[in-house]
């Protein structure tokens, strides 16, 4: 009985502890992002940067506030949005706004003519 219940709380940790591990494939290589552009304004009171998916997705930016009762807060963010930079008055922010990735994949999967695609517009932040 005694060499039971030592096997049981010996060999117990294992089976339940190795359930949990999750390990690392492909598809999670796809999920991470990685900032790719990042700015800081004239005033110095807020930053902004780009993330890009390393796999196959469109692109973020977010706004954040370094100075202020709401610091580090996000203080704006929009998908499928690049290349952001500050007004030289520290105003406004401009972006590029792409279409989406995975209706402009299907797009070009179905032969569509490169002037028909749609093409990349410009966002305007007021901040």
């Amino acid at each position: 009985m005694l060499r039971l219940l030592i096997t049981i709380v010996v060999i117990l940790p294992f089976v339940v502890f190795s359930q949990a591990k999750k390990f690392l494939d492909h598809g999670a290589y796809d999920q991470w992002r990685s900032i790719s552009k990042s700015a800081i304004s004239n005033d110095g009171k807020l930053v902004n940067y780009s993330t890009k998916t390393n796999g196959y997705g469109n692109s973020q930016i977010a706004l954040h506030k370094l100075k202020g009762p709401e610091e580090g807060r996000v203080e704006f963010s929009y998908k499928r949005a690049a290349n952001p930079s500050f007004s030289n008055d520290s105003k406004y922010l401009i972006f590029e706004i792409a279409p989406d990735f995975h209706s402009l994949r299907d797009l070009k999967r179905k032969k569509i003519k490169e002037k028909d695609l749609p093409k990349d517009s410009l966002g305007i932040y007021e901040i």
